[in-house]
């Protein structure tokens, strides 16, 4: 992250630097249970919550008040019967003074929050040598489990989730049922009585309904095995200026710990992660390998069934372009390319 180096100018003239002091951060995301443990484990001391300061005090002031006399006689008598010059004279002597005094208590209460924690612990790892920076391959070199990396990318999303998250099974059953409706339509005329006709249509629906039910149901079962709604992949492409320095940083957030209700929020910028590796270098990693089911079948299997996969996708594309329909480019890889390195993020920040 930039640093600010501020400085200042003493009467003398003599110019004086003050200390460095770390940009400050927002957070986008923030384990406050991770946070609050390394601060810790760091200090090995109780997680200060707040602090309560009272304070109190006297304030004394001292009021002199006198009279005074003044002005001519209106008249031979004055204030009660005396005479005007004999009551300014009296006036004039007679004073008086007296002593104020308050007392208060104010108490003030001060709140630790999760960002002055993050702040501490970004602070300290820095000064004990335990943050790792990472710009590139060569930076992550002899990466090892447990390591605290912190590293700043521009993020994408894993292809599958996206993937995913378009075809919902509820999709995939209305695309069963249009497919096979249009199928029946298309057979309809060929029965010539009213009865026979009936029986097609009551046949027909039989077969969307149980088909239906088994496309959803599969739909379901593909998705629960590929992703979770309580985390997500996303891929931070780190490179220097060579192309073959690059690696890729699989940052594995748990959705609940995103400080802000939009989670693709992380796609709209440049953000710095603050991490703990759990996998170092790996070439060319299978990009299921955190799926269920296919962790099981060996990667060359997973890549020809890829290779399928986008090559059916690929002709349908065509074919829907050669009608003039819209047309995407739906291409899935099978794996990460490259190095990379995967991180479970401590807090996610700019």
């Amino acid at each position: 992250m930039p640093q600010k180096n501020t400085s200042t100018t003493s009467r003398s003239g003599h110019h004086r630097k003050s200390p460095v002091v770390p940009s400050p951060t927002v957070t986008i995301y923030q384990n406050p249970d991770h946070v609050s443990g390394i601060l810790q484990q760091l200090y090995r001391l109780p997680l200060a919550k707040g602090d309560t300061v009272e304070g109190s005090g006297t304030h004394e002031r001292t009021v002199d008040r006198k009279a005074e006399g003044s002005g001519e006689a209106k008249s031979k008598f004055g204030l009660f019967g005396i005479g005007a010059d004999a009551a300014a004279r009296l006036g004039s002597a007679v004073g008086d003074s007296s002593l104020d005094s308050t007392s208060g208590k104010t108490t003030s209460v001060w709140e630790y929050t999760q960002a002055y924690y993050l702040h501490i612990v970004r602070e300290t790892l820095r000064e004990n040598g335990l943050l790792r920076s990472i710009s590139c391959l060569s930076d992550a070199k002899g990466l090892e489990v447990g390591e605290l990396v912190e590293y700043t990318t521009e993020f994408t999303p894993d292809q599958t989730a996206v993937f995913l998250d378009i075809l919902t099974p509820e999709l995939v059953a209305e695309i069963v049922r249009y497919r096979i409706k249009r199928q029946a339509i298309n057979g309809f005329d060929q029965w010539h009585n009213f009865e026979a006709q009936q029986a097609y249509v009551a046949k027909t629906e039989y077969r969307i309904n149980a088909e239906v039910d088994l496309a959803r149901a599969v739909a379901l079962a593909v998705r629960t095995d590929f992703r979770s709604d309580g985390t997500r992949e996303v891929f931070g492409h780190l490179v220097d200026t060579d192309e073959e320095n690059a690696v890729t940083a699989i940052t594995i957030c748990d959705s609940s710990h995103f400080t802000v209700q939009d989670t693709d929020r992380i796609f709209d910028g440049r953000f710095t992660v603050l991490g703990k590796v759990t996998s170092g270098i790996a070439l060319d990693r299978p990009a299921l390998d955190r799926n269920k089911l296919l962790s099981f079948v060996p990667a060359e299997d997973v890549d020809r069934l890829m290779d399928q996969l986008n090559e059916k996708l690929d002709e349908n594309m065509e074919e829907a372009s050669e009608k003039g329909h819209p047309s995407f480019d739906f291409g899935l890889d099978s794996r990460v390319g490259g190095a990379s390195f995967k991180v479970v993020p401590i807090a996610i920040y700019l």
